[in-house]
């Protein structure tokens, strides 16, 4: 997205609550490194010191981690504090494990606000996609209810939503 009639580049700050950090986390990382429309900064929410991963981050320059423990941790709460991190005009909200389909994700999201009475963009988390030899495979990966946000009836936990949430900071603050 460019800079159209002489008005400035919105800006994008991405929270992201995170939790014992994986290979998957590394990929979600480097993809939103590569997005056509750069986030200003990604503000990681991480439980727990310990099991934080630098060497998955290193080299970003535009990454904050504010360290938190279990006990302070709070699905909407941590997600709140990450907006109160951010100055920038539009904040984007992902979970750990929602590595973008493609290098657009940011770019389309920020294109909905070209319509003055949006408010809210959203897009839907897939399963992850999964290369294996030179064919690229989609496959669902079927996680124990406990770990998709299900509870033991398996209806869908709050907080669990599978969205990746962009708002206008001055419209939802």
């Amino acid at each position: 997205m460019v800079e159209e009639r002489g008005e400035k580049q919105p800006t994008v700050d991405a929270v992201i609550p995170v939790y014992k950090p994986d290979a998957a986390f590394g990929r979600l990382m480097r993809a939103l490194a590569a997005q056509s429309f750069p986030l200003s900064h990604i503000l990681l929410i991480n439980t727990e010191e310990k099991y934080f991963r630098p060497e998955l981050i290193e080299g970003m320059a535009n990454v904050e981690v504010f360290h938190i423990s279990k006990k302070e941790f709070d699905h909407g709460g941590t997600r709140n504090m990450g907006a109160g991190f951010s100055g920038a005009d539009y904040v984007l909200f992902m979970t750990q494990d929602a590595v973008p389909k493609d290098r657009y994700l940011v770019e389309r999201l920020v294109g909905s606000f070209s319509n003055k009475d949006v408010k809210v963009a959203y897009a839907r988390q897939l399963p992850e996609r999964q290369l294996r030899g030179n064919r690229e495979v989609h496959e669902a990966v079927q996680l124990p209810r406990h770990e998709r946000g299900q509870d033991e009836k398996g209806h869908q936990a709050p907080g669990h939503q599978g969205l990746l949430l962009l708002g206008r900071l001055r419209d939802v603050r």
